[in-house]
């Protein structure tokens, strides 16, 4: 009669376990779709963190020459030479503007 007990113990343990191991799977799987997702959005962030830079940089470039073109604009002479200024000015942006549409 033992031996009865003692295999009914080890069936009774061996389905235990495969009950854990089947829990434990879906737990596993559901913690690997919460980290692609967080993947993707880590992705994400990285591309806006890329864009904002890149844009950062494009603006300290416009920053950097708005004190000369101000020195320029205050020693010019004429109308002329300010309208010249102005022409560059729109020219350079004209550029950045076909560039940015490129990329």
């Amino acid at each position: 009669m033992t031996g009865i007990y003692f295999y009914a113990a080890i069936a009774a343990v061996l389905a235990f376990l495969c009950v854990a191991v089947i829990a434990l799977l879906k737990i596993l799987g559901k913690k690997n779709r919460e980290i692609k997702a967080l993947s993707e959005s880590v992705k994400r962030q990285n591309r806006s963190i890329r864009f904002l830079f890149e844009h950062s940089k494009e603006l300290s470039e416009i920053n950097s020459g708005k004190d000369e073109l101000i020195k320029k604009i205050q020693e010019s002479k004429s109308d002329e030479d300010i309208a010249d200024i102005v022409g560059g000015i729109i020219e350079l942006n004209n550029g950045r503007l076909c560039d940015a549409s490129k990329g």
